[in-house]
């Protein structure tokens, strides 16, 4: 759609959706296609605050860069054992009452308090990502600092 767009000049504004925040988008619509329709998406590895030493430790540990949920995949995992070790295993109605306390816990996706409402970890992370002409993704930081974001510049 993007490609479309961009090659029949629509004065609209491109917006994709996650199913887009893939390399193989910007490969399939082209840098410039994709230059033009920002992703939502999410922050990259190496995105949020100190997470140097996470991406450094991971490429160490699996002879590869981070993909982009390698952050939220160990940051879950990190978080539920360390609510199962508070809520002493894995009950759920004390994991739940265990998760639902959790203020401020930090890991590579940097500082998340749980909104025990709903459920949701607070600060989101959803973010604009825009491609470079690199062809690779990028935090929009103006979106980043305009919504006062933690991984903006």
């Amino acid at each position: 759609m993007a490609k479309e767009m961009l090659d029949s000049k629509v004065k609209a504004q491109c917006l994709a959706d996650y199913g887009s925040y893939d390399t193989g988008f910007i490969d399939t619509a082209g840098v410039k296609a994709a230059e033009a329709c920002p992703v939502v998406g999410v922050p990259a590895p190496g995105d949020f605050k100190d997470s140097s030493t996470f991406v450094d430790t991971f490429k160490e540990e699996f002879d590869q860069e981070p993909g982009t949920w390698s952050p939220y995949t160990y940051d879950s995992v990190k978080f539920l054992a360390d609510g199962a070790k508070s809520a002493g295993g894995f009950d759920s109605a004390k994991l739940t009452e265990e998760l639902n306390k959790v203020s401020g816990w930090t890991g590579w996706t940097g500082e998340v308090t749980i909104n025990p409402k709903n459920g949701t970890r607070e600060p989101g992370t959803v973010a604009i990502v825009s491609t470079q002409p690199d062809g690779s993704f990028k935090v929009d930081t103006e979106w980043a600092n305009a919504v006062g974001a933690p991984f903006g510049s």
